[in-house]
Order: structure tokens, then C-alpha cells, then sequence
């Protein structure tokens, strides 16, 4: 006798909360935009060059990547295709052969020989069965070179490519026209009809029905799963379930709670979390704890969300990529490697994003405050625990250049002071207000492009479009520069940034516009133009420190110059990796001994062993590839580097950079003679 018992998890949250706080997966959607025969998906699999398949009502398709070629019934190479409307698709790894099903029989397509056939033509007793002509619902790989095909009236019928023979199971009235799916569950086959599971009983070579908890019956199965030793059952109309130790006496059935009823499919990802395909609230995903760690749902707001929410398949790839197949919104393709930097970005649909994508100054206030210097909006407050955006006008006027900030300095007294087109304003962190510093006499104040808060002095040090200058904090009072040498007399010297030396005391270096780097002893006001980087460069944006050594990023590249020997030690052209472009905007350092630089052409990451170089761009995931100057911070607690440029702000943290280093056998696909086919 079965113990019979029926769980049900608990959940302290409301369900819909708990869905509504998961973070949105960002997904390519490829579409009949481009180049796909249908948007309607029923399945999807890989063959063993990498090719994509993807069955739809109007087409078989396959996809490589930047290209999809479309195969029809009947045309001039598919002859033996019966139908455009593709049910199923499973790949033969040992023959090389993808198995095709559609309302009108089972195609073979022979990656080989490049050639369909209908399967009659490799087992001639499926013609017995009508294998070549009738409607199929699911084809799946067995063990010993069989293939299991669920008829959509017909039950069900396993094919042996050995001794090429066809047999019929599960014939019966009662389940014959019922079957809608089949998986491996811990080495056993189970099939399912609308209401119940079967197991495959080898001895007896017969399926044997499965008794539920309290002759519990499921209302209509749509798919079964084998995840973390439980089976996982997705019904169309009562929801999701997953059943412990299915073969014991003391089985187990729950119920996983999801925020609609109607559930598709299932897959897992690399990382071992549990896709939930539902038919029309998207995505659901659930870590092996079970919770659900990500969620997805098309809702309008967002350009790379979900395009359908109707979901009618999952693939993994070789690569850990996840294929999602929908009704009516054709694929999405979720790369995790294109996942690893996040995006604060502005949204013309949602009201709830960052208010503008134009960000020059970038301040980590605290673990929860985060602070930007934006081009229109001002000063823009960004709220971790809350995700709410608020922003603060330095101007009531809506002009381009009156509330445009371009440099932060956090004082550690409770005010952020802010660099702008309209001069220099404090910023209350407390009071959210500002306090107008510059004096409208005085052209040095004005036009600014960056402030510096000095260590253990009560002085900004604030440079601009007229020169550099000091803001007195104890007098709020401006400073001129009483310089002994002339540099900053003849040419006004323009600092897109400062970094003040932490053993050689009162030193202060500038990266400037026009004057390549500047070393300034404060306590003397002399000002020392460095020949050997003068030669190179006369543009830079940024300094790092490291070490005895400042790393410096401008338009020309990267310099390595030793301060104590005043040489420029090595030059590292980034116009030799990216095709043309050499600026660098900004710098950072992580735990893992890497530089990193922000550019025209997205990210690179410098090591700093063996200074070799890597880009990370688009393919990478990155939104945008233009960032801007001095744009950049760090989290020193938790490591994780922000850089902001025309597309708003990349946040990642380095130590959870995963390389994707799969690389698919080469193939060729077509061949041109003086561009003739």
C-alpha cells in the first residue's frame, strides 16, 4: 500500500510581490524581422556543427548565428517535407541526423549529405504506422538507438534504427489520442497523457501508470521535467508541480506556486536554476533552493524584455545559452555571458528609469546612495533599496547647459559639491538642496569641468574653461593661484581631472586639456609641465595610481610614467585593437591585478602582468560603447566598478567576469566564384 500524501509550499510573501521584485531578464529577440519564417516556436534544438533549429507553423529554420536560412515542404530542397508546420525536432548526435516532426509525418534531414527524406525511406515498416504521413506531437531520443514519437491520435511508438522495426505502446482508448510528453526521470522513461504519468517497465516491455497521492489527477499535462531528483510537471490549466522519490511508496506531490496557471515547459541553466515557461505570465526562474531568483514578463516598458509572454519551448545550448520559443514573438536569446554587466539606462516607456542617459560624474555615497552628474537633469539621486531616481536642478531654466554637472566631490561633512557648466554648487545631502558658490565676476568660476575635494585641507580644488582656482570651505570664498612660475598665467590650465600624490605630500597631478600632465606643489604654487608625457600626448583624462606609477588615459592612448625617474615607461595604443580609436575617458583598478579602461569602443581590460588586452563591447553585452571623462568609481567594500557615458550607467563587478571561451568547429556553408553562387 502507498503512504498517500499531498504537500502544497508555503510562502510567507504574496505570491504576485514575490514574482513583481525578481530582476527582469534581458533577452535578443529574433524575429520574422530577421529572418525568421514564423513567430510562432513549438521547438528548438542544436545539431553537432552548432547550428540552431527552430520549428515554427511556417517553416523549418536554421540559424547560425547571424544568418537563418528557411526550409519549406515541397520546395526544391525539401521535397520529401511534407509539411511547413514543424511540431517537433530532436537531433541524432551518433548518425547525424535531425528528426523533423510535423502534422503530416516524420522528415529525416541528413547534415551529411546536406538532404531530406522521409522516414519511410530508413525504416520502411514506419509506413506500417503511417509514420511517414500522420501528425506527430513529440519526438525524443532513447538508449540503444531507438527514437520514442508521440502521435497526436495513435499513441505511442518506439523506432529501433538497429533492427529497424517499429512498435506500438500506450494504444489504448484511453490514451491513445492523450499523450502529450515524455522524459528520462533517474534512468526510467515516463510518458504522459493529460491526467497521469507512466513508467517504462523494461522487463515486462510495457508503461505502467504511476499512482498519485490521494489518486491525484493533473489537468492536462503540457510537459514533464527531471530536475534535482524531483519531476516537475507543467499542467495548462492548474499550475506547476514537482514530485519527490516518484518510484517510492512514500512519494511526495507539490505544488510550486506561479502567477498564472497555464505552464509550458522547463529547462536549467549552467548555473543550475530551473526555467519555468509559462502560457501567458513569461518567464520564471527558481534556484535549487527553489526560490525564485529571476523573473521575466513582456509589459512594454522595456526594449529587451520578453516579446510574448506566451511561452512555448526552452532549449540550453553547447554554449549555456537559453533559446526561449513563444507564440507570436518568435525567439529570445538569453546569453548569461551578455548578462554580466548591468545597465542604468533611460527608458522612453518607463517613467521609473534614470531620468537621462548623458552621465558625466559618477559618486558612491554609500552602499544605498548613489550619486550622477548628468547633462539636462542635473544632479540625479539613485536610491538601491527603493530603485527610485530623484533629481536635483541646479536651474529653473530647461536650457541644455544650465543644469548640466560634469564633476562630483563628496566633502565627508554631509555635502556633495558639484562642477557644471553654471559654476560650482553645494549640495546638501541632508536638506536634498543647493547653495550657488560662483561669483559671476570671476570667469574661473564658471564653465567648470572638475572639482577636487583636497585630503586634510578646507579647499576645493575646481578647474574649467578659464583656468584652475581654489574654493576656500571655511570662507566659501574663491582663491586665486599665486603661482611662481607663469604656465598657468600663459595658457590657463583646463584639468579634466586631479589626483592628489598619497607619499609625496602637497602634490597634486592634473590630467589637462592642452598641457598633457601637470605635477603642482600647493604648498610653493609652482607648476611643472612633464616633458617626456608633453611629447606624447597633450590631452589626458584621467590619472591612476599605481604603485611608483601613474597610469594615464587620454586621447592618444594609455601612458605608464614613473614619477620617480620622470620617464614614460610604456604606451599602450588602443587604436591597434580597435580599428582607429586611441581615447581612453577613464581608469580603475580591481582585486584581480586588472586595469580597466572606458573608450570609444566599449571596455578593456589591461593586465597588469603581462599587459595583455581585452575588449568587451557589445557582443560582450554592453549597451553602449561611448563612455566619458573621469566617469568612473569603485566600490571598495564590495569591488564592483562603475563607468558612465552616453548610454547612462555599467556597473559590474570583475571577480564575477565569466570568459566565454567556446569556440564552434568551422564549417562552410556556401562558396562564391567571382560572387556567383
Amino acid at each position: 500500500m502507498f503512504k498517500n500524501r499531498i504537500l502544497y509550499c508555503l510562502f510567507i510573501l504574496v505570491i504576485q510581490n514575490s514574482f513583481g521584485q525578481a530582476p527582469a531578464l534581458q533577452f535578443e529577440t529574433i524575429s520574422v524581422e530577421k529572418g525568421l519564417s514564423q513567430n510562432s516556436v513549438y521547438d528548438i534544438t542544436q545539431d553537432n556543427f552548432g547550428f540552431m533549429w527552430f520549428a515554427t507553423q511556417d517553416g523549418l529554420n536554421r540559424y547560425d548565428g547571424k544568418k537563418m536560412e528557411t526550409f519549406y515542404a515541397k520546395s526544391e530542397k525539401c521535397r520529401q517535407l511534407n509539411s511547413s508546420f514543424i511540431t517537433s525536432l530532436s537531433f541524432d548526435n551518433e548518425e547525424k541526423k535531425l528528426w523533423i516532426g510535423t502534422v503530416e509525418g516524420i522528415c529525416i534531414y541528413d547534415i551529411t549529405i546536406d538532404s531530406f527524406y522521409n522516414i519511410t525511406a530508413m525504416i520502411p515498416q514506419a509506413k506500417e504506422f503511417n509514420l511517414g504521413t500522420r501528425s506527430i506531437r513529440k519526438i525524443y531520443p532513447g538508449a540503444n538507438h531507438t527514437f520514442w514519437i508521440i502521435t497526436q491520435t495513435d499513441g505511442l511508438l518506439k523506432v529501433d534504427l538497429k533492427s529497424k522495426t517499429v512498435k506500438s505502446y500506450l494504444s489504448g482508448t484511453d490514451t491513445k489520442s492523450s499523450l502529450t510528453t515524455i522524459t528520462n526521470y533517474l534512468g526510467k522513461l515516463i510518458v504522459a497523457n493529460f491526467t497521469s504519468l507512466f513508467y517504462f517497465n523494461e522487463q515486462s516491455d510495457d508503461f505502467i501508470k504511476i499512482p498519485m497521492p490521494n489518486n491525484f489527477s493533473f489537468n492536462t499535462i503540457k510537459s514533464i521535467y527531471s530536475y534535482n531528483k524531483s519531476l516537475w510537471i507543467a499542467t495548462e490549466y492548474s499550475g506547476c508541480y514537482y514530485i519527490n522519490s516518484l518510484f517510492e511508496s512514500n512519494r511526495s506531490l507539490f505544488k510550486y506556486p506561479t502567477p498564472i496557471n497555464g505552464i509550458g515547459c522547463f529547462i536549467n541553466d549552467d548555473k543550475n536554476n530551473l526555467w519555468i515557461g509559462t502560457r501567458g505570465a513569461g518567464l520564471i526562474l527558481a534556484n535549487s533552493s527553489l526560490s525564485t531568483v529571476a523573473a521575466s514578463i513582456n509589459n512594454n516598458m522595456f526594449s529587451n524584455g520578453l516579446v510574448s509572454n506566451y511561452i512555448l519551448s526552452l532549449y540550453k545550448d553547447k554554449q549555456g545559452i537559453v533559446w526561449v520559443g513563444s507564440s507570436g514573438g518568435g525567439i529570445a536569446k538569453y546569453d548569461f555571458y551578455k548578462q554580466q554587466f548591468s545597465t542604468l539606462s533611460h527608458s522612453e516607456k518607463n517613467n521609473s528609469t534614470l531620468p537621462e542617459n548623458m552621465i558625466f560624474a559618477v559618486a558612491d555615497i554609500s552602499d544605498k546612495d548613489k550619486y550622477y552628474g548628468s547633462l539636462t537633469n542635473g544632479l540625479i539621486h539613485f536610491n538601491t533599496e527603493t530603485n527610485k531616481f530623484i533629481t536635483y536642478k541646479t536651474s529653473a531654466n530647461n536650457a541644455v547647459n544650465d543644469n548640466s554637472i560634469y564633476s562630483l566631490a563628496n566633502d565627508s561633512k554631509g555635502n556633495l559639491w558639484t562642477a557644471g557648466y553654471n559654476g560650482l554648487y553645494k549640495f546638501s545631502l541632508k536638506e536634498g538642496s543647493f547653495t550657488a558658490c560662483s561669483n559671476n565676476t570671476n570667469l574661473y568660476t564658471k564653465h567648470l569641468t572638475a572639482v577636487y575635494k583636497l585630503k586634510g585641507k578646507d579647499s576645493l580644488l575646481v578647474s574649467g574653461d578659464y583656468g584652475t582656482i581654489f574654493f576656500n570651505l571655511k570662507t566659501n570664498k574663491w582663491q586665486p593661484i599665486i603661482e611662481t612660475t607663469q604656465l598657468q598665467k600663459e595658457d590657463g590650465i583646463i584639468a579634466r581631472s586631479f589626483y592628489e600624490d598619497e607619499k609625496e605630500k602637497n602634490i597634486i597631478w592634473f590630467a589637462t586639456l592642452g598641457d598633457g600632465l601637470i605635477k603642482y606643489n600647493y604648498t610653493v604654487n609652482s607648476f611643472e609641465r612633464i616633458i617626456e608625457v608633453y611629447k606624447r600626448t597633450r590631452s589626458l583624462r584621467y590619472i591612476l595610481p599605481e604603485g611608483d606609477k601613474l597610469w594615464l588615459a587620454g586621447d592618444d592612448g594609455i601612458f605608464i610614467f614613473n614619477k620617480e625617474n620622470g620617464s614614460v615607461e610604456k604606451e599602450i595604443n588602443l587604436a591597434q585593437q580597435n580599428v582607429g580609436s586611441n581615447v581612453c575617458y577613464a581608469l580603475q583598478k580591481d582585486n584581480n591585478n586588472n586595469i580597466w579602461a572606458s573608450t570609444n569602443k566599449g571596455l578593456y581590460k589591461i593586465n597588469l602582468s603581462n599587459l595583455s588586452i581585452k575588449n568587451y563591447n557589445a557582443d560582450n553585452g554592453l549597451p553602449f560603447l561611448e563612455f566619458n571623462t573621469a566617469a568612473a568609481t569603485t566600490n571598495n567594500r564590495t569591488g564592483i566598478i562603475s563607468f558612465a557615458g552616453v548610454g547612462g550607467i555599467i556597473s559590474f563587478n570583475p571577480q564575477n567576469i565569466i570568459e566565454n571561451n567556446f569556440s564552434p568547429p568551422p564549417i562552410i556553408t556556401a562558396c562564391r566564384q567571382s560572387n556567383i553562387c
